[in-house]
């Protein structure tokens, strides 16, 4: 075993020991999975062509892997050493491309394909033309007003979009697309540290070139966020000598440079941290002592304007410092100004009016090419806008003839569950009857052979006839189903599709028929859950959920049921949150009956609902209070039973409140009427278990 040696990053004679001593043990690595941490460690330690050798080295050995995940990492890494080439890489990116998209289908897979277009696309900008810039804008344009369902396709477009549109003066729709472009890579499948980290990087920068600060502050601390994040999962995948130092550096110095968005204590923070980062490379030392900038961004942040300007006549004029003149001449005007140097004032002056006058050129034909794009989405929104139109008045009437169909389906659909309800019940009365058959049969067995061949052959039927109830009920539900979402879509699109003067007379019809659906679907619903508990099929699957989620969510569901004048809210419970170890689809489907009962039941006030804990029985309480007509005296328990109605002139099947509590009692649970609640209306309690500990 070889021991470990810490060497600076910048440490080329360490370095050269390390990488011939780590050479010395791949040549005794006898099986490919030896081989990989070894060539991963010479890696990190390569640089230029070295690396290059190394990385290729690396990736034809994991190819030869079955890990998948390993594959997809060394391509992201070695891509970005090929990326890093002064010359054109394009044909050796195009092989990378290649190679990923002969993996296996996954996420992993996505990202690092995704990953390696967004290079192409960020390397490729200074090797082509301006009209083929502008040509690459109008086609991502077009592309994604043609509609992109693919959420990885569309940051490819957004990267082309930003990187192809922006200046030395970014406009607005750059910024715009910008926040486009990292919402769609937070919301990806599964989190790409190598996207995240590409976006942060351009992002700071051009949010600081623009003068953006606490734009380019925020990139700047998520960039600084996620390369922790990559220290803490190389360390703990062992890759030793993976340094990210130097971006770390970079940040900081962005930091700095965009000291009005910080407090002192953050400027003097990111100082400390640039000098113990040069403390410990020598590369990053003498880059603070050739450009300046640190000690300028620095002193221009702790206000010692006299050291900043001495600083900024000595540094300014260097090539290095080229690329960032506008905010260099704009804070010697600002130190210059504060300590009464008129002639710095003016040489400062004369140079910044210089490059805003440049800047402002470039912002011209900036805002000129963001009207042609601006132009170039009107033309095509107003082709689409006329395509969709003349599609309207194609199926005007059609439209309408659905609609008269759909009312008639939606009448028989009515009727079949009416009668599928009640051959269910009795298909359940026959069910008990023929049981109680065949006990009796069972106890006189042994004295009458012939009553044993007739329960025998009674039971057959019963399982025969028990499992032609739940084929029967499976098959009527999918049935009802899918012609029932269909007339609710084709009633919402009519309504959609036609035009204004039809539209307010068809969306009471619409209405209709969506309220008629939702009572047929629950009904369904509610057949089917009791079905399963019948036949002992109800499944549980815990995990852990946030009950404020839930409690949220069983809100939203319900609160459009509320009669007019009646509101209903979540008020939280004795803590801020708390995460449940319990099935959260059946958590919500108690609640969400328990709300339905309370607005069904509430004329006016409120419809309440709110949780507390007991930390010594390990129990949650959910409680749902109204101030409806409350529960008459001596009903607390009937109103649970099947089939049970306080009164007929309500709606309901009688079945919600017994489905809740086999729902709560199958979860470890109960739910019960508060009868010591005075009023008015009524209080339900829900208790479940916290854990399953």
């Amino acid at each position: 075993m070889v021991q470990t040696v810490t060497v600076q990053a910048n440490n080329s004679k360490r370095r050269a020991i390390l990488v011939d001593s780590i050479s010395s043990i791949l040549v005794t690595a006898k099986t490919t999975s030896d081989s990989i941490p070894i060539l991963y460690d010479l890696f990190d330690l390569s640089v230029g062509s070295q690396r290059l050798a190394v990385g290729e080295m690396l990736l034809r050995t994991a190819l030869r892997t079955s890990d998948y995940e390993l594959q997809c990492d060394v391509l992201r890494r070695y891509s970005s050493a090929v990326a890093g080439l002064p010359t054109d890489q394009s044909q050796e990116m195009n092989k990378l491309i290649e190679t990923a998209s002969g993996l296996p289908e996954g996420t992993d897979r996505s990202n690092t394909i995704t990953y390696m277009r967004a290079q192409q696309v960020m390397n490729e900008f200074n090797a082509v033309a301006d009209s083929v810039r502008q040509n690459k804008v109008h086609k991502a344009i077009r592309d994604r007003a043609a509609g992109v369902e693919d959420q990885y396709e569309n940051v490819v477009l957004l990267f082309t979009l930003c990187r192809y549109m922006v200046g030395s003066s970014p406009g607005d729709m750059v910024i715009d697309y910008l926040g486009q472009l990292y919402r769609q890579i937070r919301a990806l499948p599964e989190r790409s540290y190598a996207l995240e980290n590409m976006f942060l990087v351009q992002a700071s920068i051009i949010y600081t070139n623009a003068e953006l600060h606490e734009q380019a502050v925020k990139m700047c601390k998520e960039l600084l966020k996620v390369v922790a994040d990559l220290d803490r999962s190389n360390a703990k995948n062992g890759h030793r000598y993976r340094d990210y130092s130097r971006v770390n550096y970079s940040t900081y110095r962005r930091l700095l440079n965009n000291f009005e968005a910080l407090t002192p204590e953050e400027i003097e923070d990111y100082y400390q941290k640039i000098q113990q980062l040069a403390a410990e490379d020598t590369q990053i030392a003498r880059d603070v002592d050739l450009t300046g900038r640190v000690e300028i961004y620095y002193a221009m942040g702790t206000k010692q304007y006299a050291r900043a300007l001495a600083l900024l006549k000595k540094y300014i004029d260097l090539p290095q410092n080229e690329p960032h003149l506008n905010s260099l001449y704009r804070f010697m005007l600002k130190a210059a100004t504060e300590v009464g140097d008129e002639d710095a004032q003016l040489v400062a002056s004369r140079n910044l009016n210089e490059i805003l006058g440049k800047a402002l050129e470039e912002r011209r034909l900036e805002r000129k090419r963001e009207l042609e794009v601006i132009n170039e989405m009107l033309v095509l929104q107003n082709e689409q806008a006329l395509a969709a139109q003349e599609l309207a008045d194609m199926h005007a009437q059609h439209h309408s003839n659905l609609m008269l169909y759909g009312s008639i389906a939606i009448a028989a659909m009515a009727i079949a569950i009416i009668i599928m309800f009640l051959l269910y019940r009795r298909i359940r009365q026959m069910s008990n009857k023929l049981s109680a058959s065949n006990r009796l049969l069972v106890a006189e067995r042994d004295n009458l052979q012939q009553t044993q061949r007739e329960l025998i052959t009674a039971r057959d039927h019963a399982r025969k006839a028990d499992r032609h109830k739940t084929e029967f009920i499976n098959n009527m539900s999918h049935e009802v189903r899918v012609p029932l979402d269909t007339l609710v879509e084709c009633a919402h699109l009519i309504v959609d599709n036609v035009d204004e003067a039809k539209k307010k007379y068809l969306e009471r019809y619409a209405k209709i028929v969506n309220v008629c659906a939702g009572m047929l679907s629950a009904l369904v619903n509610d057949v089917l859950l009791l079905a399963e508990f019948d036949n002992s099929a109800v499944e549980i699957n815990k995990k852990p959920e946030s009950a404020n989620t839930i409690c949220e969510l069983a809100i939203m569901s319900m609160r459009k049921q509320c009669k007019d004048g009646v509101t209903m809210e979540f008020v939280g419970g004795d803590v801020d949150d708390v995460t449940i170890d319990t099935d959260a689809r059946r958590v919500e489907q108690v609640l969400v009956n328990l709300l339905s009962n309370g607005a069904k039941f509430t004329d006016s006030g409120k419809v309440e609902l709110s949780y507390f804990i007991v930390p010594e029985t390990n129990m949650m309480t959910f409680v749902v209070a109204d101030t409806g007509c409350g529960i008459p005296q001596g009903k607390e328990e009937v109103i649970f039973e099947r089939f049970e109605k306080l009164s007929s002139m309500t709606p309901g099947t009688g079945i919600g409140l017994n489905i809740c509590r086999l729902v709560a009692r199958a979860l470890g649970g109960d739910v019960t009427v508060d009868t010591t609640y005075e009023g008015p209306g009524a209080r339900m309690l829900f208790t479940i278990p916290i854990n399953n500990h």
